[in-house]
């Protein structure tokens, strides 16, 4: 197929398409082909649909997001190459696990959203957000797939003067009434494929697909918990939100919806982050086991009148020689045993039994929260071992001359230790509605220090480093 697409087998399909898997012999790799049916050659809008959603998705380019490589037509057959993902899809994993734990479907959503968020940013709205549209590549890394590529009637499919609008499990209220359709309509679905995700049912359902839409107008969906009672409250309001049948009660935008489950993702990282130390107090003997005596003692303790016998202070010598050894260390650290924090106030700690955070971590203490200023605000970070997305809000009203900005990497060892790997790195300024700018960084990955953490420096190129911000990129303890 087109001199180079060598196909391999099939892998999937629908009424419209049909998806192959093939090898390009010109790059060696193999790549996903989907093929238009043939019985719609004919149909002139199918086929204007067809080119002019393939160039918008050939115009996203995000690691969330399937790339679209090429568009192609030989006589009546109208294809799309590809990115090819070697895995199942959300759908498949939903099927196998029942459900996924709350902790790792924000996780998935995140990484869904981004890629949403994207294809918002670049004025394309989905229409067709459901788990069966998400790949799950090998790595763990969930992409969106099918970007507005109409679908023709199926099962549980509703149309409106010819054109497909939506799987009507996941499709919005406004859908639903053939009302338009824009960005807070794919937030519905999004909204509807975390409720699957997280209770392994769908919130609404019926014999036919008119009924199930008539649900999606007038009933509100059943709280979640109903399923899994274990959902946390602020992970279900979420969900609720994003399920309001008026457009304007849900989220804002796509980014909106990313940093509520961001916020939900750090609630969940503090009680993880905690687990390490919890297991440290679980393993102190208790009260009761500090007081039994050992066998050890018991063989070799005096009878009351073998005590009288001896002098008075020989079964006292080892208790002596103890005593006076902790008083020899005691003055030995008594400095070290208080230190006074940032405010002047005395932290006591037991020097020689528990090393502070500072001695165990000398690191920790230089790794950056998250900044922001007037230019540079609300970054955000996916990824690990030296391959970072970035998105970053960014106001340049009052610097129209600007094209671009710079950023640093720093890395940090255990022992505190700062060493800039990457330095004034450009971003070009790409322009778009919600004035977010994603970009990647990537680092060699025996540049991450374990322990130790990595962290960017983002600054414009007119201003140096005034108008910086810091954010961390990893840490690793």
């Amino acid at each position: 197929m087109g001199g180079r697409y060598e196909i391999i087998q099939r892998v999937g399909g629908g009424g419209m398409a049909v998806v192959y898997k093939a090898k390009d012999r010109l790059l060696g790799r193999y790549i996903a082909v989907k093929v238009m049916n043939p019985s719609l050659s004919n149909d002139e809008e199918y086929i204007q649909r067809f080119q002019r959603e393939a160039k918008n998705a050939a115009s996203l380019s995000h690691p969330n997001v399937v790339s679209l490589y090429d568009v192609g037509q030989e006589e009546n057959i109208y294809y799309l190459v590809m990115e090819y993902i070697d895995g199942p899809s959300l759908k498949e994993l939903i099927q196998q696990r029942g459900r996924i734990p709350p902790q790792e479907a924000i996780e998935i959503a995140i990484q869904i959203g981004e890629g949403l968020a994207h294809a918002h940013q670049m004025q394309i709205v989905h229409r067709d957000i459901k788990p069966h549209n998400i790949m799950v590549a090998p790595n763990r890394r969930y992409k969106v797939t099918d970007f507005g590529i109409a679908r023709s009637s199926e099962e549980s499919t509703i149309t409106q003067t010819g054109s497909v609008m939506g799987s009507v499990h996941y499709f919005s209220p406004e859908q639903a009434r053939g009302g338009e359709i824009g960005y807070p309509s794919d937030l519905y679905s999004f909204g509807i494929l975390l409720y699957e995700m997280v209770t392994g049912k769908l919130p609404f359902d019926g014999d036919t697909a008119v009924s199930i839409a008539l649900k999606h107008l007038q009933e509100p969906p059943p709280d979640p918990r109903n399923f899994n009672p274990n959902l946390p409250d602020g992970l279900c309001d979420l969900i609720l939100k994003a399920l309001e049948k008026d457009p304007g009660d849900r989220f804002a935008s796509a980014t909106e919806m990313i940093d509520a489950l961001h916020q939900l993702r750090s609630s969940f990282d503090k009680s993880v982050w905690q687990e390490p130390f919890k297991k440290e107090v679980d393993d102190v003997p208790t009260e009761e086991a500090m007081h039994k005596p050992s066998e050890a003692h018991d063989r070799t303790s005096l009878t009351r009148a073998e005590r009288k016998k001896a002098p008075f202070f020989r079964p006292y010598l080892p208790v002596i020689g103890g005593v006076l050894l902790v008083i020899f260390i005691g003055l030995f650290m008594f400095h070290g045993s208080f230190a006074e924090d940032n405010n002047g106030n005395s932290l006591k700690s037991f020097a020689g039994l528990t090393k502070s955070r500072e001695e165990e971590h000398p690191w920790w203490e230089k790794m950056p929260e998250k900044e922001s200023n007037e230019i540079f605000s609300n970054p955000r970070v996916n990824g690990g071992n030296g391959e970072y997305q970035v998105t970053l809000k960014v106001d340049l009203d009052d610097q129209n001359d600007l094209k671009g900005f710079y950023y640093n990497v720093v890395t940090i060892n255990d022992m505190g230790e700062e060493d800039v790997i990457i330095k004034r790195q450009n971003v070009a300024i790409q322009t778009h509605p919600e004035r977010h700018v994603f970009f990647i960084i990537t680092i060699p990955q025996d540049e991450v220090p374990a322990p130790g953490g990595v962290y960017a420096e983002v600054y414009l190129s007119e201003y140096g480093k005034e108008d910086m911000i810091r954010f961390p990129l990893e840490v690793n303890r």
